[in-house]
């Protein structure tokens, strides 16, 4: 979940609720103004240590759940008195949430603190010179839309502007095609690093493991998996690259998300990490609103 507010003239709070990474509050420059950004993440035992199941009644999956249904509420909890408590009073709350019904109250029961409603985003058919061509516009998930939004303003602001790929890489990977005409033509979502990892791990015996590293010839289990995870993800960018590729022409790829530093680095023909590109699609959308 990002949360971010701009200072200036009149202040705005963009909210992007999407259950990925914790990081601490931020400052970066966006059009001239601050923005705070603030990025939490329910924790959920994954990577380094694997949960046992005879040590446990449930599986890991439903544990894991409950982990982060409970830290989620606790970080959400802990934003008014801690993150929020000397912001000054917003004169719009913008933000897209696809973590679930009960985060989007949750949000909501906090901002009565302002006698404030957010606007909460939605995909449509068009927006900020992107058309949306999912059989159902609506279907398309907010941060993917946004993603979509953001990377469009920044291909096209040195002009003529390139085909791109867009990829969010969380929970899971979304993997979109922009066509230089600013058309969404589709795209993939497979599953994140971590949920591939977790997905072997809980249900073959022989692989509860430690992730390894990347390798070009894996000689350890370790390094096998995170491997072969890491290069799965990858082929599918570059299926999708060739895909969206006219001529000779150079298709652009950004990325971001909590396993972005992890992917880009072995993305045939490269990929540009942006650290928070959905919230920058939240402020491209809200100005147009």
């Amino acid at each position: 979940m990002i949360l971010g507010r701009v200072t200036g003239d009149h202040h705005l709070l963009f909210v992007d609720c999407s259950p990925e990474r914790l990081r601490n509050l931020t400052s970066r420059p966006h059009g001239g103004v601050k923005i705070d950004v603030l990025d939490i993440e329910p924790h959920v035992a994954h990577g380094n240590r694997i949960i046992d199941d005879s040590r446990h009644s449930e599986s890991n999956s439903n544990l894991r759940k409950k982990i982060a249904r409970a830290a989620t509420k606790v970080k959400i909890g802990t934003l008014a008195l801690r993150d929020w408590q000397n912001l000054p009073r917003p004169a719009r709350v913008v933000g897209v949430n696809v973590a679930g019904e009960g985060v989007r109250l949750r949000i909501e029961a906090l901002l009565t603190r302002w006698r404030l409603v957010p606007e909460w985003l939605f995909s449509t058919a068009k927006a900020a010179g992107v058309v949306n061509s999912y059989a159902n516009p609506e279907q398309l998930g907010a941060d993917r839309w946004a993603a979509l939004v953001a990377a469009r303003s920044r291909v096209s602001a040195a002009g003529s502007p390139p085909p791109a790929i867009v990829i969010n890489a969380g929970t899971a990977v979304t993997i979109d095609a922009l066509d230089s005409d600013g058309v969404f033509r589709g795209g993939f979502i497979l599953p994140g690093l971590r949920l591939m990892l977790q997905a072997l791990a809980d249900n073959t015996a022989a692989l509860k493991v430690a992730p390894g590293q990347h390798r070009d010839y894996p000689t350890n289990t370790p390094d096998a998996l995170y491997s072969g995870a890491v290069s799965a993800i990858c082929g599918a960018i570059d299926t999708m690259r060739g895909r969206l590729r006219q001529g000779d022409r150079s298709v652009a790829c950004v990325i971001s998300g909590g396993a972005a530093a992890e992917i880009a680095p072995h993305v045939p023909g490269g990929a540009e990490i942006v650290e928070h590109l959905v919230l920058d699609g939240v402020l491209v959308l809200a100005g147009a609103r």
